[in-house]
């Protein structure tokens, strides 16, 4: 016997896959980009002398198994002042645009490595380590040294 396909379901599925969406956004959200935000959100134009590293790569939290993995969904300025970070449009729900001057850095270390390579910032504030990859890495690496950075591990 033939069974037709509920057209119920044909309606219900976009439903659920906004849902899904919506509650794994926020979930990932929770998972790192909430502190970072709570400390450093940013809620004024990008200054229109910014260097866009579009499609980057980061990390937050400091555990073998990262809290918050963000891979080439992550758009980053640098400026005089600091640096931007902000998910592509897709992955933006919940996650605001942060700013992080330069003086809020206490340590920005470049690491070598397949798994663990990039830069890896501290902060002064008491917020979970990041480890930025790819080119912004490296640029918010040499900004923060050529503003006062002590050292470059």
């Amino acid at each position: 016997m033939k069974q037709d396909f509920p057209v119920w379901l044909a309606f219900l599925f976009p439903v659920f896959f906004v849902a899904m969406w919506v509650m794994v956004s926020r979930v990932i959200s929770w998972m790192g980009w909430s502190a970072l935000a709570s400390r450093f959100a940013f809620d004024r134009p990008l200054p229109p002398d910014a260097a866009r590293h579009g499609a980057q790569s980061m990390s937050i939290g400091d555990s073998l198994f990262r809290t918050a993995n963000y891979s080439n969904c992550v758009n980053v300025w640098v400026d005089r002042n600091g640096f931007y970070m902000r998910p592509q449009l897709v992955f933006r729900l919940f996650h605001p645009m942060v700013h992080i001057r330069w003086d809020q850095i206490a340590q920005a270390d470049v690491r070598t490595g397949f798994f663990n390579g990039g830069t890896r910032l501290t902060f002064r504030a008491n917020v979970p380590v990041v480890l930025l990859r790819g080119r912004a890495g490296r640029a918010v690496a040499e900004q923060w040294q050529s503003h006062g950075g002590r050292s470059m591990a």
